[in-house]
């Protein structure tokens, strides 16, 4: 008679995986399942500060994604479970977050991470476009280092948008540099002028309602034009979602 094969074991939740290691250390964590998560591979850590999401396929690599609200902070893997479990039990304390590197060099947190959290968010995200030199289809250093040099532009919060349809033919851009007066998600309806990099060369300044103000051969041209539009009343960005 033939044998049957044994039944492959049932896979072990990843929140099981974590709690186990965190009884380990000595305490305990406050996991739960989001809503559409598959409660096998995904768990969140979810706290007033933010979210630690964590997955696994596997149970020895993990991902990683830790989020403020509105923005994205950490993203990553991580196949050190002790030191993954021990920062998430910092997290859940409230540790800042440059404590949280300090402790465990590896963990993944953006370059933006600390401005989210220590209110220096709009200097970051212009820094992280400024060390960006490699020109492609959708980023102009030059363009970035114009619009940088002006204080009024460098107090909003830059965002570089990647057009899904960029062969519209009423605006042939390949990407937009925005400026908004807020640095977290949701975004709210922008209300100033910015820039597109043409399709064909050049640079096409619009009003928030898409309306053309110019076309212009040179980065500081484009400046130019954008700070002839910028409202009066356009004060430095605020930090964190919209008050």
């Amino acid at each position: 008679m033939r044998r049957k094969r044994p039944a492959a074991p049932a896979p072990v939740p990843v929140s099981v995986l974590l709690q186990q290691e965190a009884n380990r250390q000595g305490f305990a964590l406050a996991l739960r399942t989001r809503p559409g998560d598959d409660p096998v591979t995904s768990t969140a850590l979810d706290t007033p500060r933010g979210s630690f999401q964590v997955s696994t396929y596997d149970g020895r690599t993990f991902q990683v994604s830790l989020w403020v609200p509105g923005a994205l902070i950490g993203d990553g893997g991580a196949d050190d479970l002790p030191s993954l479990v021990r920062t998430m039990r910092d997290w859940q304390d409230g540790r800042p977050l440059r404590e949280l590197q300090q402790a465990w060099r590896a963990f993944p947190l953006l370059r933006t991470a600390f401005g989210h959290e220590e209110g220096h968010a709009v200097e970051d995200a212009w820094q992280n476009l400024l060390l960006i030199r490699r020109a492609d289809h959708w980023h102009d250093p030059d363009l970035i280092a114009a619009a940088a040099a002006q204080p009024r532009l460098r107090a909003l919060f830059p965002r570089l948008d990647i057009k899904p349809l960029p062969g519209l033919l009423d605006y042939p851009c390949r990407s937009l540099l925005q400026f908004h007066r807020v640095t977290r998600a949701p975004w709210p309806p922008i209300d100033t002028p910015f820039v597109g990099l043409g399709l064909g060369g050049g640079y096409f300044v619009h009003a928030p309602d898409y309306t053309p103000l110019g076309r212009t051969v040179t980065p500081a041209e484009a400046v130019a034009v954008l700070l002839t539009h910028l409202p009066a009343d356009c004060g430095p960005a605020h930090e964190g979602q919209r008050p």
